[in-house]
């Protein structure tokens, strides 16, 4: 078995960095025997409960969603307005679809106005048509009319215009808010999609094993920052002042692993052994209280490539730490979100082994989902 190396650690740092590791081995063999059970539980589910479209409007309407379109790759962009708090956006899906002859498609959304629906008939997009938009919002599903039936030949291309609303909630997109050394009131704008919360950002096929690639954009205004489950590929001032992120595709992966946050953070980094870059984000003035989460999520990342003999799909991984957040953490694919007092330990010059244990295997787990959860889904 690997091991890892902790020589230049703390007594304390090994301590919690060898607890969170024998954590981690009971939560694979948990994961693993959870997984067979639910797949089996999950198909008979499915077998039972489907969607039946009968062409008047109506529509039985069932809990998981049908493979009308199998999603290959998005290309998404969101422009946030930070005075009202909210945003539009555009998505082009990309994808095939199952049957002999396709006369809609199902995509869920809630919580969206839709502005605009087309289908294109070459990648090219040069020639589309618009496309009928029935909502079912019982169960977050909207349906997708062509102008005509679309052979099972030909590779479909959706493309969608939408706006929605910044929540207040930690759930979707939404704002959390903290107030700075100053007595100012700080926000950051982040995500949360585990596990049905896609669908309330953008129009998609938000089912956990129909995996597709995503390049993302962002609009955001001159001076705010941004990060995303991958690394900032180019940065493009536009006529109106704003800034256009545009982010590296990112792997095969399911929607709720989509992630972003944006706002004013501080960080600290490092890079393991085969040269990841780590990063832990803080809200401003908060860095160090990170150093020992970025010590232990380096370990982490060098000891599961060695366990797995899989390394890390991404030349990145972030973490970042949101005043607002409901779970303890979340395992988005290279950009991973904590509670603060589940990343930052609680005295800078005296942390307490409770707190650093509780960080410890806080990380370590979050990362090892970046190999199970991530990298293998179940359905």
């Amino acid at each position: 078995m690997a091991r890892l190396t902790t020589e230049n650690l703390p007594l304390s740092y090994t301590c919690s960095i060898v607890c969170s590791v024998f954590a981690i081995m009971t939560t694979f063999v948990l994961i693993g025997t959870i997984g067979v059970l639910q797949g089996t539980d999950i198909l008979f589910f499915e077998e039972h409960n489907f969607v039946t479209y009968f062409g008047d409007g109506d529509a039985e309407l069932g809990w998981r969603l049908p493979n009308t379109i199998i999603p290959k790759h998005y290309h998404l962009t969101i422009e946030p307005n930070f005075d009202t708090w909210t945003y539009k956006g555009s998505v082009n899906i990309s994808g095939s679809h199952s049957m002999l002859v396709s006369e809609y498609f199902l995509i869920q959304s809630v919580g969206l106005e839709i502005t605009a629906a087309s289908i294109y008939e070459t990648k090219s997009m040069l020639k589309h048509f618009s496309l009928g938009i029935e909502k079912h919002p019982e169960r977050d599903i909207i349906v997708l009319i062509p102008h005509k039936p679309i052979l099972k030949s030909e590779v479909v291309y959706l493309y969608l215009e939408f706006e929605g609303s910044i929540d207040n909630h930690p759930i979707g997109f939404y704002k959390s808010t903290y107030t700075d050394k100053n007595g100012d009131e700080g926000w950051l704008a982040t995500t949360q999609f585990e596990p049905t919360y896609a669908r309330s950002l953008f129009p998609c096929i938000d089912e956990p094993h129909l995996k597709a690639l995503f390049d993302v954009e962002l609009i955001l205004p001159e001076g705010v920052d941004a990060l995303f489950n991958t690394k900032l590929r180019t940065q493009e001032t536009l006529d109106n002042g704003k800034v256009k992120w545009t982010f590296d595709t990112t792997p095969r992966m399911s929607t709720y692993l989509l992630a972003f946050v944006i706002g004013d953070l501080d960080k600290v980094s490092g890079t393991t052994n085969t040269g990841v870059e780590v990063s832990a984000y803080t809200i401003p003035g908060k860095s160090e209280y990170a150093q020992f989460a970025l010590d232990c999520a380096i370990m982490s990342l060098q000891f599961y490539k060695e366990y797995f003999d899989i390394a890390f799909p991404l030349p990145k991984v972030d973490l970042v730490a949101i005043p607002d957040f409901a779970a303890g953490a979340m395992e988005n694919w290279g950009l991973i979100t904590f509670r603060q007092t589940a990343m930052l330990v609680d005295d800078l010059d005296d942390p307490s082994i409770l707190s650093k244990s509780y960080i410890a295997i806080v990380v370590a787990h979050e990362l090892a989902h970046q190999w199970v959860g991530n990298l293998v889904t179940m359905e």
